[in-house]
């Protein structure tokens, strides 16, 4: 092969592959923050995500995992919105406690999280003539009454009445009012900056537990 050149040739494939984009959901929860005893809590949850949304939320209130229970009249709904790749969930309570107050939380399948304060305020009754009761005794009156017949001779007959008087609305000063309600907002705040402070413990030993980075 003497005057010849061996020419030799490489070639390269390069083959990529791309796994989609998966975003953590965009959360969104709204609904009822004062409600007084026995009124309806309604909270809202939305969880957006592209391409696809989230799987399944949870709701959590208090750091308890809470479910849909009839007999104590909570109900939690769930359905998809194909058109804005969202997720949508209802809470509802439909006669609240004082024991519902607290945090509520809702948690997608992707670790999304975002929460809610509620605070159920004591129901006091209207004053009224109907709910009062009438702590003054009754007045009896005992007359006796003489009669002369002349067949029978003198008789006396007795009649009575009853006299009940009616119960009058208690009179309430407008200061004495206003320093019962700034007593009871003043014990409401206090309660809700403790759990507020237990629900930020509560948040951040979870997300340390997911590996999540806390929020500032």
């Amino acid at each position: 092969m003497t005057g010849m050149a061996l020419l030799l040739c490489y070639s390269w494939a390069v083959l990529c592959f791309l796994s989609p984009t998966v975003c953590r959901s965009a959360m969104d929860l709204s609904g009822t923050e004062f409600v007084g005893e026995g009124g309806a809590i309604r909270l809202l949850c939305n969880a957006t995500r592209l391409p696809y949304p989230p799987e399944d939320v949870d709701w959590f209130f208090n750091g308890h995992r809470i479910q849909s229970n009839v007999q104590e009249e909570i109900i939690i709904t769930k359905f998809f919105s194909p058109e804005t790749k969202s997720l949508l969930s209802t809470l509802e309570i439909e006669r609240s406690k004082m024991g519902h107050s607290g945090i509520y939380v809702c948690r997608s399948t992707d670790f999304a999280v975002k929460s809610h304060h509620v605070q159920v305020i004591d129901r006091i009754p209207p004053v009224n003539s109907t709910n009062l009761v009438n702590l003054l005794p009754d007045i009896v009156v005992t007359t006796d009454r003489q009669e002369v017949n002349s067949y029978t001779g003198a008789q006396t007959t007795k009649s009575t009445r009853i006299f009940r008087p009616s119960a009058e609305k208690p009179k309430i000063n407008s200061d004495d009012f206003k320093r019962m309600q700034y007593n009871v907002l003043k014990q409401q705040k206090k309660k809700l900056k403790v759990e507020t402070m237990h629900f930020r413990l509560m948040n951040k030993k979870l997300r340390k537990e997911l590996g999540l980075p806390n929020e500032d």
